[in-house]
């Protein structure tokens, strides 16, 4: 771990890093929670599990704007 790293923050996995990207690309109600999580999402390279559960379950929530891959 690094010193500017908190030792309850871990590396993103390959799809956690593609799912905060494409999720920064969805539509959201101006000023909402969800938008201003994925993109805090999408700028960061670790995170927490809180954090990683919550990225899944905004991914289910916007599923439909999400590539297929990623569903």
């Amino acid at each position: 771990m690094t010193e500017t790293t908190p030792s309850h923050m871990r590396p993103m996995t390959e799809k956690e890093r593609a799912l905060a990207l494409a999720l920064a690309g969805c539509r959201f109600l101006p000023g909402s929670w969800d938008k201003r999580f994925a993109h805090d999402m999408a700028a960061k390279s670790s995170v927490t599990e809180k954090q990683a559960f919550s990225l899944v379950r905004l991914a289910w929530r916007y599923r439909r704007q999400l590539p297929p891959a990623l569903r």
